[in-house]
């Protein structure tokens, strides 16, 4: 293992070792229960005896929440005067002298106000490490800094407080609190994180469905990331190889020989055979490349993948090193290669990069395809370059002559010769490695022929001359293949590092799409602005139904033009300008081709015919082809899950129907059967008791079916609200009346209060709410069991409290009470009931913007249903006459 890469790794090993652990609970958005998941955990921590501290917890209103909270020591809070309202901070003094094994500390990107030592709340959490104290917080990923300005693109909205990258780099864990984005949604819309009022819009602003799935996919992708950070440095630190991995790598090398592709394709079916990822590798030692060379090495990439191997270009002169250092990084186990072709001259006197290998890379796998390098037949040495670079060293080396010559009678012989080395080194960076050796050849014989005795001969009578125009044939030739080969080292670093940059640029764009439209249309744009040309995205369900993606500037084509882009959809290849195929067309129509077939055409007015550019291009295809994938990939899991819900809702209906429908219905059907085959033998009484039976049970079932069809119209929004002022005494006596037999074993008693006003409601709908509460109450009391009816002001809602003498729900029931066809099933009393009636209730009673809560009976005895209902201003009553 690289050292130095170890010793990186122990550095960023030590960052975590710090004297405080960070946890972070990160959420994509706000709701998603990022403090719920906090409070649970940290009580799991309390459970296992560790002291527990709440710094600041921001319940918002949240009544779950809040009941964790109270289970958790809460630290005093800060009081600060912030203009003229009362507001409550972390007590960092405080918390540091009492120096808590564990604190939490909600909202993590939070600013401070007052007379706080630190602006910023993740700063206090930064002191609180540094003294050895843990902590665990939570954030949205929109306040993480690195993402804002992509968070910005997203949602249209810039998150002003934001929180260092540093924080999650030091977090000892990060947990994502996960929350699918239609359930989010559903929650906004059931009150449960904004007002009614508020989260309508909300929905229609920030958490719209595009924005939530893109920031949850950011929110896994940072997790992902900060996973498989800590892993690798964890590996790295721990000297540990690819022993410790899930999976063997196979490592493909090539080189700019004509069998490259042969070994690409044996390295696919042995990856395929072993069922393993593979790469395939090409080490770039600097030197200049032929045409020919260059294009079969771009063809070997090409068909790497689409063979879907990983491609790595590598730079380095040490071919050897270069291999093992990477196997080493990418956890290679096995390494293929092909059999080395004999060497001639010098060269055989430098061991083979195979050699190198089997002597020092022992801990690999090494195989080397039999006869896939063939060796070169002989040809004659000849310098390489054109003709015009030839010409232009030529001149170089002309006008340095004519400068030494200048300057013959005035400098020294050292002198000259440093103005012929210039001269080799300009030319050396203007042209190539022929051209260079041929200006240090002209400096040789030049300066023979005009600077040694006897002068213009190439002869020479001294011998410390033959020295010296030696020595300055040998180093100006060294120092022109050196200048060449930096040179295009540097080109090539160059072209890199723009390849680069222009996928990391599309890439940051195309995670601002959610959709694949925004995705096409982001990728458009972007290649468009990198050609300086126009381009156009077609897409359809067949090559018969091909259109443009809407956008305001696209040019009109011609017939012929589409009929270059069916033949591009239909065969799923490459057509038009710049092409084998239909090549007259001024379009060049490159498909964007997955495993699911073609995804849409981008079509090119001017293709770029440079084969750099064309490679660039085909990198950037492959980028959008993994956009639309990945987004693809994200609506067929969001289809998948909607139709797994509606499956478990079918079955829930069915057997609800099936059961609690079909009970009201026998007995009816009992009692009527009786009536007509029994109607002489039975009393007055009796005729009555079963009539009245058949009334109770029919108006039993009514109340069922009206409950379906409430929760169709709620699920549909069609619910219309007709409000009106009315008196609460009233709807609570129009309920108790039609209830008068389910209550009959109960007795009920009402606590309201006289201050309660007009409430501004659809009376018919808070009526309903309160039957389907008051039947659940009756169904889970015992015989002679009370029912107490309260209400009461709350600030500027109104509490309207029915509470039984039942079995009580646990605390983990209370919250799926409300989910449809859910019902609890414990204690004595097991009563039916569709499972529909506290969901309808939620429905009614948040559609007037209020909420419904479960909770603990009075003494803890039952459960307690509490209706929050928020008050209009009452319009004043007409004065009576006298």
């Amino acid at each position: 293992m690289n050292q130095d890469d170890r010793a990186d790794a122990l550095l960023a090993q030590l960052k975590h070792e710090q004297p405080g652990k960070l946890t972070v609970f990160l959420g994509a958005a706000p709701g998603v229960g990022k403090t719920y998941a906090m409070l649970n955990a940290a009580l799991q921590k309390q459970a296992e005896g560790i002291g527990v501290v709440t710094g600041i917890v921001e319940t918002h209103g949240r009544e779950d929440t809040a009941r964790l909270a109270r289970q958790l020591p809460l630290h005093p809070l800060r009081v600060e005067d912030y203009q003229g309202i009362h507001l409550q901070e972390l007590d960092l003094d405080g918390l540091l002298q009492r120096r808590p094994p564990l604190v939490l500390i909600d909202e993590l990107a939070h600013s401070n106000v007052g007379s706080g030592r630190h602006r910023k709340r993740f700063q206090d959490v930064e002191e609180l490490l540094a003294a050895g104290i843990d902590v665990y917080t939570t954030v949205n990923i929109q306040h993480i800094a690195s993402l804002n300005d992509t968070v910005a693109g997203i949602t249209g909205v810039r998150v002003r407080e934001t929180v260092p990258d540093r924080l999650l780099e030091q977090a000892s864990e990060i947990i994502l609190v996960d929350l699918p984005p239609r359930e989010l949604i559903g929650r906004l819309r059931a009150g449960k994180v904004y007002l009614p009022e508020q989260a309508r819009a909300a929905i229609e602003a920030f958490f719209s469905l595009p924005n939530l799935t893109a920031l949850r996919e950011l929110s896994l992708r940072t997790v992902a990331a900060h996973v498989d950070t800590e892993f690798k440095q964890n590996l790295q630190a721990q000297g540990l190889r690819s022993e410790q991995e899930v999976q063997p790598r196979l490592m493909v090398c090539i080189d700019a020989d004509t069998d490259a592709e042969r070994l690409i394709r044996f390295g696919k079916q042995r990856a395929e055979l072993r069922q393993m990822p593979w790469l395939v590798v090409h080490v770039d030692r600097g030197r200049s490349l032929d045409e020919q060379s260059q294009q079969r090495l771009r063809q070997s990439f090409l068909l790497a993948e689409e063979l879907d191997a990983q491609c790595l270009r590598l730079q380095g002169r040490d071919v050897a090193a270069e291999l093992m250092a990477c196997a080493e990084r990418q956890h290679v186990s096995d390494i293929l290669l092909g059999r080395h072709r004999p060497r001639r001259g010098w060269r055989k006197l430098v061991p083979y990069t195979s050699r190198r290998l089997l002597k020092h890379g022992q801990q690999f796998t090494l195989t080397f395809l039999a006869g896939a390098e063939q060796p070169h037949p002989s040809r004659p040495w000849r310098l390489r370059g054109r003709v015009s670079e030839y010409v232009q060293a030529s001149v170089i080396m002309l006008l340095a002559f004519s400068t030494a010559i200048a300057i013959d009678h005035v400098l020294g012989i050292t002198n000259i010769l440093m103005v012929l080395l210039v001269g080799v080194l300009v030319a050396s960076l203007r042209t190539s490695v022929g051209p260079a050796l041929f200006s240090a050849l002209l400096g040789f014989i030049g300066f023979n022929f005009f600077f040694t005795e006897p002068r213009y001969t190439l002869m020479m009578f001294h011998r410390e001359d033959i020295l010296t125009v030696s020595f300055f044939l040998i180093l100006s030739s060294v120092i022109g293949s050196l200048t060449v080969r930096l040179r295009e080292q540097i080109q090539a670093q160059r072209y890199a590092q723009a390849t680069t940059d222009t996928l990391f640029s599309l890439s940051r764009q195309l995670m601002t799409a959610a959709d694949e439209k925004s995705i096409l249309q982001c990728g458009r744009r972007f290649i468009s602005e990198w050609l300086n040309g126009p381009v156009v995205v077609v897409r359809g369900r067949s090559e018969e139904q091909l259109q443009l993606l809407g956008d305001a500037d696209n040019p009109l084509l011609e017939e012929r033009e589409w009929a270059t882009a069916r033949w591009s959809w239909q065969r799923g290849l490459p057509a038009g300008a710049g092409t084998d195929t239909l090549n007259s067309s001024h379009w060049c129509w490159m498909p964007l081709v997955s495993e699911r077939g073609v995804l849409a055409l981008l079509g090119i007015q001017s293709p770029p015919w440079q084969p750099e550019r064309k490679s660039q291009l085909a990198a950037l295809i492959r980028q959008l082809v993994l956009a639309l994938e990945r987004a693809r990939l994200n609506e067929d899991l969001e289809s998948a899950r909607i139709q797994g819900e509606t499956e478990q809702l079918k079955s829930a209906l069915l057997s609800s129907v099936s059961h609690d429908l079909r009970t009201p219905l026998a007995s009816m059907i009992g009692a009527v059967s009786s009536l007509i085959h029994y109607e002489d033998r039975l009393s007055p009484d009796d005729r009555h008791s079963l009539l009245e039976t058949t009334l109770q049970e029919a108006e039993r079932l009514n109340r069922y079916i009206q409950n379906l069809l409430d929760m169709t119209r709620l699920g549909y929004g069609r619910m219309k609200l007709e409000r009106d002022w009315v008196s609460l005494d009233d709807i609570i006596a129009s309920a108790l009346q039609r209830l008068h037999s389910v209550l009959s074993h109960c007795r009920v008693r009402l606590q309201l209060s006289r201050d309660v006003p007009l409430l501004y409601v659809h009376a018919a709908l808070i009526e309903q709410a309160i039957i389907n509460i008051l039947e659940n109450a009756a169904r889970f009391s015992p015989d002679h069991g009370e029912i107490l009816i309260s209400a009461a002001m709350q600030h500027t809602e109104l509490v309207l409290q029915i509470s039984d003498q039942g079995p009580g729900i646990s605390a983990e029931d209370r919250e799926r009470v409300f989910d449809m066809f859910y019902s609890v099933q414990k204690g004595d009393r097991q009563g039916g009931g569709t499972g529909l009636g506290l969901a309808i209730c939620q429905g009614m009673v948040g559609a007037h913007g209020g909420k419904v809560v479960a909770l603990p009976g009075p003494d803890q005895r039952g459960t307690t249903m509490s209706i929050h209902l928020p008050l209009e201003n009452q319009p004043p009553l007409p004065e009576d006459d006298d």
